[in-house]
């Protein structure tokens, strides 16, 4: 194909169905000349005489091709209004995009307050307070003291399996009572919240256990990574601590990272043929794509606000790695560990009776009294 003119590209005009017909049979006419380029040609592409279909889209677009000439179900039955209506909705769409660019595109950005409107102030600072209302480790302060001062003994063997299933247990139950407290959970059938447990829990707990861990200084206790290994192993838990080292130091992150993780479409890797029938999601996760989208802009918001545009490409980056890696090795552990099988199994037959049992119970959002 040979470029003989140059046409200034511009939007395609929104001309009527008779001035394309017009158009259309013209262009029957010259039907060896290519419209856009003025080589040779024998094809209309969806109304445009044309020689080659890598001649410039927005070119195409100025001798009259028609997107809505293609035939799609669910274009066919648009209106010309409805046709008028998007291409102005898209321009708008453009112009919100270029703004966004705008807004978000230097680091003038950091600690600017207005990045966050008072709805989503709101919103951030209630998953908080769940969080510290719900993960308070004071429950289980006794057992990870036992485990600082605990022995090679065999005799501190079965104690220290003991502490382990506690505080896992204890995790899991927190996450629970931390997602269940959100607006996004209540409003789920019984069904879905148990769907979306067996889907998600696993890997978020993973997840809040290496915060955990941090957060009660075991990373620093050779006993208290010497007790995990019993059940997890050696190699599971120096991939712990390589996780804890490329965790955000930032818990607010954190927090909202536990949030997103709960609502999304899966981030478990185990399927169960067995429940596999029964999952409220078999036919799609649709209803959990509002509440993902709009924890993750209030993650993205609050990092820009936090640490500007560049330093927030980096941490979210970085953020993204680990929770692949979470889900890749709870998966795995969930997977080829029948004691840590048994115990989430264990613990999610609790979820669904209590699920059942308190599904129509009212109580405050947010952990809130």
């Amino acid at each position: 194909m040979s470029s003989k003119r140059h046409l200034s590209a511009s939007l395609p005009s929104l001309c009527t169905d008779d001035s394309k017909t017009r158009m259309h049979e013209g262009n029957m006419i010259k039907s060896n000349i290519c419209q856009i380029c003025g080589d040779k040609a024998n094809i209309f592409n969806y109304g445009a005489l044309a020689c080659q279909s890598s001649c410039r889209l927005t070119k195409c677009f100025t001798m009259g091709m028609d997107t809505y000439l293609i035939r799609k179900e669910i274009q066919s039955r648009k209106t010309n209004v409805s046709r008028i209506q998007s291409k102005s909705n898209q321009v708008s769409i453009c112009d919100q995009e270029r703004s966004i660019v705008r807004l978000f595109g230097s680091d003038s950005s950091r600690n600017n307050r207005s990045l966050l409107d008072n709805v989503e102030w709101t919103l951030l600072s209630n998953i908080v307070h769940a969080y510290d209302t719900y993960t308070d480790v004071s429950p289980i302060n006794c057992y990870v003291k036992q485990l600082f001062i605990s022995s090679s003994s065999t005799s501190d063997m079965a104690l220290k399996l003991a502490n382990v299933r506690e505080i896992t247990t204890f995790v899991y139950k927190s996450i629970q009572s931390f997602i269940s407290a959100s607006p996004d959970f209540r409003t789920l059938t019984a069904g879905e919240q148990t769907s979306l447990f067996e889907r998600n829990l696993p890997c978020v707990a993973a997840f809040y256990l290496t915060v955990l861990f941090r957060v009660t200084g075991m990373t620093r206790s050779s006993q208290c990574i010497d007790a995990f290994a019993l059940v997890y192993g050696s190699d599971m838990m120096e991939q712990t601590l390589r996780i804890d080292q490329r965790l955000d130091a930032d818990l607010t992150i954190v927090k909202l990272t536990l949030m997103i993780l709960a609502f999304s479409s899966n981030c478990f890797l185990v399927h169960k043929i067995e429940n596999f029938q029964n999952n409220s999601f078999l036919h799609g996760t649709y209803c959990l794509l509002g509440s993902q989208t709009a924890y993750v802009e209030l993650l993205w918001k609050y990092m820009t606000y936090r640490y500007g545009y560049d330093d927030s490409i980096r941490r979210f980056s970085r953020l993204i790695e680990v929770v692949l890696d979470l889900i890749k090795y709870s998966s795995h552990i969930y997977a080829n560990n029948s004691k840590h099988q048994d115990l989430v199994e264990g613990v999610l037959e609790q979820m669904k009776r209590s699920i059942l049992i308190e599904h129509n119970k009212q109580e405050p959002l947010w952990g809130k009294t």
